[in-house]
């Protein structure tokens, strides 16, 4: 993202996190603070791992993969505590 583009960079900065030049991908990468990849499993072995204190299920459509393949974030929700974000990287 251009700083630009960003509405949160002001005089400088960033008005959300208060870091100078924030508005790049790998310093907003980096202020996430954990990166995990997601794991390939069939129903069976999903069915082995499930915790009992509570699952997710999230579809992903093909719109959602070509969206990934232009560079865009998927994000499962808005304003929860923690916030859960894929992006697609090429292998």
């Amino acid at each position: 993202m251009n700083k630009r583009e960003c509405e949160f960079y002001n005089n400088g900065k960033c008005e959300r996190f208060g870091e100078h030049g924030t508005c790049e991908d790998a310093r907003i990468e980096n202020l996430l603070g954990y990166e995990g990849h997601l794991l390939q499993r069939t129903m069976l072995e999903c069915c082995k791992t499930m915790s009992p204190y509570g699952n997710g299920l999230y579809f992903i459509t093909d719109a959602d993969i070509a969206a990934l393949k232009e560079g865009k974030w998927l994000s499962l929700a808005d304003d929860d505590e923690y916030g859960n974000f894929i992006k697609y990287a090429e292998e």
